[in-house]
């Protein structure tokens, strides 16, 4: 009597507390999209097969860590590889972004010609679920998989490092790399 009300009393603390309960999965690649840049053209996911690697910097005009960063953004990317970008996606400060909001980030994008920014939409909504804070820079390869970890906050230095890095290890030959240790370590 005494076990069923001790795992009785311990499966309604579990599910209170909300132990047990599955989380969201992570997200492994960009989910597919149909937007239009700040400049009225659409865009789709293909955007990334023209790069080899892409950083996608989730900023939302006028907080004020993602209006110092886009001028540092475009300063690095002024001298990156043609093989690599930096895209920025307009989020508002309640998901996605009002025309009030579009019309600061068109000003912002006029300031920063190297950079293509995207207005985010539904679509987006598995990326704007899991990021918590903004700005946050995420890494996608050619297919759209994302790469890496995020870089959170204005640290430009270290996304430039990121998508160098990146550049440098060829996907393709990691993932055969982690086949031959799986198919040698099981």
């Amino acid at each position: 009597m005494r076990y069923r009300l001790f795992f009785g009393a311990l499966a309604l603390l579990l599910l209170f507390t909300g132990c047990g309960r599955e989380e969201e999965p992570p997200l492994r690649s960009i989910p597919a999209f149909r937007t239009v840049d700040l400049g009225g053209a659409a865009v789709t996911e293909d955007i990334f097969r023209q790069r080899a690697v892409t950083a996608i910097v989730l900023w939302v005009p006028g907080a004020e860590s993602s209006d110092s960063l886009l001028p540092k953004l475009e300063e690095a990317a002024t001298g990156l590889p043609e093989s690599v970008e930096i895209l920025g996606l307009v989020a508002g400060r309640h998901g996605l972004p009002d025309e009030a909001e579009l019309n600061t980030a068109r000003r912002f994008a006029e300031a920063t010609p190297h950079l293509r920014h995207l207005a985010a939409n539904d679509d987006f909504a598995p990326l704007l679920t899991r990021t918590k804070s903004v700005p946050m820079t995420y890494f996608a390869a050619a297919d759209g998989k994302l790469i890496g970890l995020p870089v959170p906050g204005a640290n430009t230095a270290l996304i430039r490092r990121e998508l160098l890095r990146f550049l440098l290890n060829d996907p393709a030959r990691e993932k055969a790399g982690e086949r031959l240790q799986y198919q040698i370590l099981r």
